[in-house]
Protein backbone atom coordinates (compact mmCIF):
# COMPACT_ATOMS: atom_id res chain seq x y z
CA UNK A 1 0.00 0.00 0.00
CA UNK A 2 3.16 2.47 0.27
CA UNK A 3 3.44 2.57 -3.36
CA UNK A 4 -0.31 3.77 -3.76
CA UNK A 5 0.17 6.44 -0.67
CA UNK A 6 3.52 7.33 -2.59
CA UNK A 7 1.92 7.90 -5.70
CA UNK A 8 -0.59 9.98 -4.20
CA UNK A 9 2.97 12.63 -3.40
CA UNK A 10 2.62 13.70 -7.01
CA UNK A 11 -1.12 14.75 -7.25
CA UNK A 12 -0.30 17.92 -4.52
CA UNK A 13 0.21 21.05 -5.66
CA UNK A 14 1.61 24.02 -3.97
CA UNK A 15 -1.72 25.97 -4.84
CA UNK A 16 -3.60 23.40 -2.64
CA UNK A 17 -5.06 25.16 0.05
CA UNK A 18 -6.40 22.58 2.27
CA UNK A 19 -4.71 19.35 3.01
CA UNK A 20 -5.88 16.18 1.23
CA UNK A 21 -6.81 12.95 3.58
CA UNK A 22 -7.79 9.70 2.05
CA UNK A 23 -8.22 7.08 4.42
CA UNK A 24 -7.23 3.37 2.84
CA UNK A 25 -6.50 -0.24 3.81
CA UNK A 26 -3.61 -2.11 3.16
CA UNK A 27 -4.18 -5.84 1.68
CA UNK A 28 -3.33 -6.90 5.41
CA UNK A 29 -6.28 -4.76 6.55
CA UNK A 30 -3.99 -2.24 8.49
CA UNK A 31 -5.72 1.37 7.56
CA UNK A 32 -3.76 4.22 6.93
CA UNK A 33 -4.42 7.74 6.41
CA UNK A 34 -2.48 10.42 4.38
CA UNK A 35 -2.08 14.29 4.94
CA UNK A 36 -0.78 15.82 1.76
CA UNK A 37 -0.36 19.83 1.14
CA UNK A 38 -0.58 22.46 3.19
CA UNK A 39 -2.48 22.33 5.85
CA UNK A 40 -5.27 24.80 6.14
CA UNK A 41 -6.82 26.09 9.97
CA UNK A 42 -10.52 23.84 9.15
CA UNK A 43 -8.43 20.95 8.87
CA UNK A 44 -7.75 19.68 12.27
CA UNK A 45 -11.29 19.54 13.04
CA UNK A 46 -11.55 17.53 9.41
CA UNK A 47 -8.63 15.25 10.52
CA UNK A 48 -10.85 14.62 13.97
CA UNK A 49 -14.15 13.99 11.66
CA UNK A 50 -11.96 11.43 9.54
CA UNK A 51 -10.47 9.62 12.12
CA UNK A 52 -12.81 9.64 14.57
CA UNK A 53 -15.64 8.35 12.13
CA UNK A 54 -13.29 5.44 11.03
CA UNK A 55 -12.69 4.67 14.95
CA UNK A 56 -16.33 4.63 15.86
CA UNK A 57 -16.98 2.17 13.16
CA UNK A 58 -14.08 0.08 14.80
CA UNK A 59 -11.85 0.17 12.36
CA UNK A 60 -9.40 3.03 13.67
CA UNK A 61 -6.40 4.73 11.61
CA UNK A 62 -3.36 2.97 12.64
CA UNK A 63 -1.04 4.73 10.23
CA UNK A 64 -0.59 8.34 9.18
CA UNK A 65 1.76 9.20 6.19
CA UNK A 66 2.91 12.77 6.34
CA UNK A 67 3.85 15.10 3.01
CA UNK A 68 3.49 18.91 3.83
CA UNK A 69 5.06 22.14 3.92
CA UNK A 70 3.03 22.71 7.12
CA UNK A 71 0.01 25.59 7.77
CA UNK A 72 -2.39 26.50 10.68
CA UNK A 73 -0.24 25.66 13.71
CA UNK A 74 -3.62 25.09 15.58
CA UNK A 75 -4.64 22.91 12.88
CA UNK A 76 -1.50 20.68 13.84
CA UNK A 77 -2.34 21.05 17.56
CA UNK A 78 -5.36 19.63 17.29
CA UNK A 79 -4.36 16.88 14.96
CA UNK A 80 -1.06 16.02 17.46
CA UNK A 81 -3.79 16.50 19.88
CA UNK A 82 -5.60 13.16 18.61
CA UNK A 83 -2.43 11.00 17.84
CA UNK A 84 -1.27 11.82 21.13
CA UNK A 85 -4.58 10.14 22.53
CA UNK A 86 -4.97 7.30 20.30
CA UNK A 87 -1.53 6.16 19.60
CA UNK A 88 -1.15 6.76 16.30
CA UNK A 89 1.83 5.80 14.28
CA UNK A 90 3.64 8.35 12.08
CA UNK A 91 5.62 8.12 8.76
CA UNK A 92 7.53 10.08 6.58
CA UNK A 93 8.50 8.07 3.51
CA UNK A 94 11.47 8.48 1.36
CA UNK A 95 11.51 11.76 -0.73
CA UNK A 96 8.84 13.01 1.50
CA UNK A 97 8.81 16.45 3.51
CA UNK A 98 7.26 17.50 6.86
CA UNK A 99 8.10 20.82 8.04
CA UNK A 100 7.12 23.89 10.10
CA UNK A 101 3.50 22.46 12.05
CA UNK A 102 3.76 18.99 9.88
CA UNK A 103 6.78 18.34 12.42
CA UNK A 104 4.35 19.36 15.13
CA UNK A 105 2.32 16.13 13.88
CA UNK A 106 4.85 13.83 13.44
CA UNK A 107 6.45 14.28 16.48
CA UNK A 108 2.95 13.28 18.31
CA UNK A 109 3.21 9.88 16.49
CA UNK A 110 3.89 6.80 17.90
CA UNK A 111 5.98 4.97 17.16
CA UNK A 112 7.25 7.75 14.57
CA UNK A 113 9.32 6.64 11.47
CA UNK A 114 11.20 8.87 9.07
CA UNK A 115 12.96 7.03 6.05
CA UNK A 116 16.07 7.80 4.63
CA UNK A 117 16.16 10.81 2.02
CA UNK A 118 13.40 12.08 4.08
CA UNK A 119 12.74 16.16 4.53
CA UNK A 120 12.06 17.05 7.86
CA UNK A 121 12.19 20.76 8.86
CA UNK A 122 11.67 23.01 12.10
CA UNK A 123 12.27 26.69 12.34
CA UNK A 124 10.11 29.60 14.62
CA UNK A 125 6.32 29.87 13.59
CA UNK A 126 4.34 33.12 13.13
CA UNK A 127 0.89 32.99 14.48
CA UNK A 128 0.40 35.90 11.78
CA UNK A 129 -0.93 34.28 9.40
CA UNK A 130 -3.49 32.70 11.57
CA UNK A 131 -5.52 36.15 12.57
CA UNK A 132 -8.58 33.86 13.93
CA UNK A 133 -10.53 34.34 17.06
CA UNK A 134 -9.30 30.53 17.80
CA UNK A 135 -5.88 31.07 17.00
CA UNK A 136 -5.86 34.05 19.27
CA UNK A 137 -6.83 32.49 22.23
CA UNK A 138 -4.14 29.54 22.19
CA UNK A 139 -1.21 30.54 24.37
CA UNK A 140 0.72 27.06 23.42
CA UNK A 141 4.53 28.09 23.64
CA UNK A 142 6.02 25.61 20.86
CA UNK A 143 9.35 25.26 22.97
CA UNK A 144 7.34 24.44 25.51
CA UNK A 145 6.06 21.83 23.28
CA UNK A 146 8.87 20.62 22.29
CA UNK A 147 10.49 20.50 25.55
CA UNK A 148 6.88 18.54 27.14
CA UNK A 149 7.84 16.26 24.70
CA UNK A 150 11.30 15.32 25.43
CA UNK A 151 12.57 16.56 22.02
CA UNK A 152 16.09 16.77 21.83
CA UNK A 153 17.65 19.86 22.45
CA UNK A 154 19.82 20.73 19.93
CA UNK A 155 16.03 19.80 18.05
CA UNK A 156 14.59 22.54 20.09
CA UNK A 157 16.71 25.11 20.07
CA UNK A 158 17.53 25.18 16.08
CA UNK A 159 13.59 25.58 16.03
CA UNK A 160 13.64 28.54 17.74
CA UNK A 161 16.97 29.95 16.28
CA UNK A 162 15.52 29.49 12.97
CA UNK A 163 13.61 32.51 11.94
CA UNK A 164 10.15 31.64 9.90
CA UNK A 165 11.48 32.22 6.72
CA UNK A 166 14.13 30.21 6.85
CA UNK A 167 14.37 26.85 8.20
CA UNK A 168 16.18 23.97 9.60
CA UNK A 169 16.63 20.57 7.69
CA UNK A 170 17.14 17.86 10.27
CA UNK A 171 20.49 15.99 9.40
CA UNK A 172 20.91 12.19 8.96
CA UNK A 173 21.78 11.98 12.82
CA UNK A 174 18.67 14.61 13.93
CA UNK A 175 16.42 12.18 12.06
CA UNK A 176 17.21 9.05 13.49
CA UNK A 177 17.10 11.07 17.11
CA UNK A 178 13.55 12.08 16.34
CA UNK A 179 12.84 8.33 15.65
CA UNK A 180 13.88 7.12 18.49
CA UNK A 181 13.58 9.22 21.40
CA UNK A 182 11.28 8.45 24.17
CA UNK A 183 7.97 11.10 24.11
CA UNK A 184 6.53 12.18 27.04
CA UNK A 185 2.90 12.06 26.29
CA UNK A 186 1.56 13.11 30.19
CA UNK A 187 2.92 16.25 30.07
CA UNK A 188 2.31 17.62 26.63
CA UNK A 189 -1.23 17.24 27.10
CA UNK A 190 -0.90 19.76 29.98
CA UNK A 191 0.87 22.16 27.80
CA UNK A 192 -2.19 21.63 25.57
CA UNK A 193 -4.84 22.43 27.60
CA UNK A 194 -3.27 25.08 30.18
CA UNK A 195 -2.48 26.26 26.56
CA UNK A 196 -6.19 26.50 26.00
CA UNK A 197 -6.74 23.79 23.25
CA UNK A 198 -9.62 22.00 24.84
CA UNK A 199 -9.99 18.46 23.18
CA UNK A 200 -11.60 18.11 19.51
CA UNK A 201 -15.04 16.50 18.99
CA UNK A 202 -16.14 14.90 16.00
CA UNK A 203 -18.93 17.31 14.24
CA UNK A 204 -20.37 14.46 12.35
CA UNK A 205 -24.44 14.19 13.04
CA UNK A 206 -26.88 11.41 12.25
CA UNK A 207 -27.95 14.60 10.03
CA UNK A 208 -24.82 14.95 8.44
CA UNK A 209 -25.05 11.21 7.59
CA UNK A 210 -28.66 11.61 6.03
CA UNK A 211 -27.03 13.77 3.65
CA UNK A 212 -24.35 11.59 2.62
CA UNK A 213 -26.63 9.27 2.16
CA UNK A 214 -29.09 11.91 0.00
CA UNK A 215 -26.18 12.89 -2.11
CA UNK A 216 -24.72 8.50 -2.43
CA UNK A 217 -28.67 8.16 -4.19
CA UNK A 218 -28.13 11.79 -6.64
CA UNK A 219 -24.99 10.26 -7.65
CA UNK A 220 -25.67 6.74 -8.15
CA UNK A 221 -27.73 7.38 -11.40
CA UNK A 222 -25.20 10.08 -12.76
CA UNK A 223 -22.59 7.09 -12.63
CA UNK A 224 -25.03 4.81 -15.53
CA UNK A 225 -25.77 7.86 -17.65
CA UNK A 226 -22.10 8.89 -17.70
CA UNK A 227 -21.73 11.98 -15.95
CA UNK A 228 -18.60 10.92 -13.91
CA UNK A 229 -17.37 13.99 -12.84
CA UNK A 230 -20.66 15.28 -11.37
CA UNK A 231 -21.22 12.13 -9.70
CA UNK A 232 -17.23 12.35 -8.34
CA UNK A 233 -18.76 15.91 -7.54
CA UNK A 234 -21.36 14.85 -4.66
CA UNK A 235 -20.23 11.46 -3.56
CA UNK A 236 -16.88 13.50 -2.43
CA UNK A 237 -19.16 15.78 -0.80
CA UNK A 238 -20.81 12.79 0.80
CA UNK A 239 -17.99 11.89 1.92
CA UNK A 240 -16.81 14.66 4.04
CA UNK A 241 -20.36 14.08 5.63
CA UNK A 242 -19.83 10.22 6.42
CA UNK A 243 -16.50 9.40 5.85
CA UNK A 244 -16.78 5.93 6.63
CA UNK A 245 -19.86 4.90 4.78
CA UNK A 246 -19.31 1.77 3.35
CA UNK A 247 -21.70 2.67 -0.04
CA UNK A 248 -20.81 6.30 -0.80
CA UNK A 249 -16.99 4.66 -0.79
CA UNK A 250 -18.06 1.89 -2.70
CA UNK A 251 -19.28 4.28 -5.33
CA UNK A 252 -16.96 6.55 -5.60
CA UNK A 253 -14.17 3.95 -6.35
CA UNK A 254 -16.29 2.63 -8.84
CA UNK A 255 -16.83 6.50 -10.66
CA UNK A 256 -13.16 7.34 -10.13
CA UNK A 257 -12.70 3.91 -12.04
CA UNK A 258 -14.86 4.57 -14.87
CA UNK A 259 -12.52 7.79 -15.85
CA UNK A 260 -9.10 6.15 -14.86
CA UNK A 261 -8.27 7.59 -11.94
CA UNK A 262 -6.67 3.67 -10.77
CA UNK A 263 -5.17 5.31 -7.42
CA UNK A 264 -8.45 7.09 -6.43
CA UNK A 265 -10.39 4.18 -7.15
CA UNK A 266 -8.11 2.21 -5.07
CA UNK A 267 -8.20 3.86 -2.27
CA UNK A 268 -11.99 4.30 -1.82
CA UNK A 269 -12.58 0.59 -2.96
CA UNK A 270 -10.08 -0.76 -0.03
CA UNK A 271 -12.18 1.60 2.04
CA UNK A 272 -15.15 0.57 1.46
CA UNK A 273 -14.19 -2.98 2.18
CA UNK A 274 -12.78 -2.78 5.43
CA UNK A 275 -16.10 -1.06 6.84
CA UNK A 276 -18.19 -3.72 4.55
CA UNK A 277 -15.87 -7.37 3.43
CA UNK A 278 -18.98 -8.67 2.12
CA UNK A 279 -19.38 -6.33 -0.27
CA UNK A 280 -19.28 -8.68 -3.47
CA UNK A 281 -19.40 -6.08 -6.42
CA UNK A 282 -16.44 -4.07 -4.64
CA UNK A 283 -14.50 -7.13 -4.55
CA UNK A 284 -15.32 -7.40 -8.08
CA UNK A 285 -14.65 -3.61 -8.85
CA UNK A 286 -11.16 -4.04 -6.77
CA UNK A 287 -10.02 -7.54 -8.62
CA UNK A 288 -10.48 -5.95 -12.05
CA UNK A 289 -8.17 -2.98 -10.70
CA UNK A 290 -5.24 -4.90 -8.89
CA UNK A 291 -5.25 -6.79 -12.13
CA UNK A 292 -5.16 -4.14 -14.89
CA UNK A 293 -2.36 -2.30 -12.62
CA UNK A 294 -0.20 -5.46 -12.35
CA UNK A 295 -0.90 -6.82 -8.41
CA UNK A 296 -1.85 -10.06 -9.36
CA UNK A 297 -1.50 -12.04 -5.97
CA UNK A 298 -3.43 -9.26 -4.45
CA UNK A 299 -6.22 -9.50 -7.46
CA UNK A 300 -6.46 -13.12 -7.07
CA UNK A 301 -7.71 -12.86 -3.91
CA UNK A 302 -10.06 -10.04 -4.36
CA UNK A 303 -11.17 -12.35 -7.40
CA UNK A 304 -11.77 -15.41 -5.00
CA UNK A 305 -13.68 -12.86 -1.97
CA UNK A 306 -15.98 -11.82 -5.61
CA UNK A 307 -17.16 -15.59 -6.08
CA UNK A 308 -17.37 -15.96 -2.28
CA UNK A 309 -19.99 -13.21 -1.57
CA UNK A 310 -21.06 -12.94 -4.93
CA UNK A 311 -25.54 -13.48 -4.33
CA UNK A 312 -25.55 -15.12 -8.07
CA UNK A 313 -22.88 -17.42 -8.03
CA UNK A 314 -23.30 -18.16 -12.26
CA UNK A 315 -23.27 -14.90 -13.65
CA UNK A 316 -19.89 -14.62 -11.38
CA UNK A 317 -18.32 -17.77 -12.94
CA UNK A 318 -19.73 -16.12 -16.29
CA UNK A 319 -17.92 -12.89 -15.72
CA UNK A 320 -14.70 -15.43 -15.25
CA UNK A 321 -15.16 -16.90 -18.66
CA UNK A 322 -15.65 -13.49 -20.26
CA UNK A 323 -12.44 -12.05 -18.71
CA UNK A 324 -10.31 -15.00 -19.35
CA UNK A 325 -11.69 -15.45 -23.27
CA UNK A 326 -11.61 -10.97 -24.01
CA UNK A 327 -8.36 -10.15 -21.75
CA UNK A 328 -5.91 -13.29 -23.02
CA UNK A 329 -2.52 -14.11 -21.08
CA UNK A 330 -3.00 -10.48 -19.16
CA UNK A 331 -3.41 -9.25 -15.70
CA UNK A 332 -6.69 -10.39 -15.72
CA UNK A 333 -6.45 -13.81 -17.18
CA UNK A 334 -3.63 -14.96 -15.14
CA UNK A 335 -5.53 -13.22 -11.27
CA UNK A 336 -9.14 -14.72 -12.65
CA UNK A 337 -8.07 -18.23 -13.42
CA UNK A 338 -5.82 -18.38 -10.82
CA UNK A 339 -8.80 -17.76 -8.64
CA UNK A 340 -10.69 -20.49 -10.31
CA UNK A 341 -8.18 -22.72 -8.97
CA UNK A 342 -8.16 -22.15 -5.71
CA UNK A 343 -11.93 -22.24 -5.64
CA UNK A 344 -12.00 -25.75 -7.25
CA UNK A 345 -13.34 -24.12 -10.61
CA UNK A 346 -10.45 -24.52 -13.12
Amino acid sequence: MKKILGTALFFISSIVQSAQMPVQATREGVVEMGIYGEIDWRDGQKFVNIAESWRQSGNPVQRIYLHSGGGSVVAGYQIADYLIKYRIQTVVLRDSLCASSCFNIFIAGQPRVSESNSKIGVHRISHKQEDNHFARSLSIDMSAYYKSMNVPNNIRLAMLETPPESMHWLTVRELREISDYQLNYTDVMKVFRNGGLKESKSSITSTSKAKARALNAEAKPLIWNGNLQLAISKLEQAKSYNPSDAEVLGNLGFAYQKIGDFRNAQINFTASLKLSPKRGATWGNLADLLADTNQIDWATDAFVKYYSYSKNKQAALNLFYTWMQQYPNTGRDIAVRQAMARLGLY
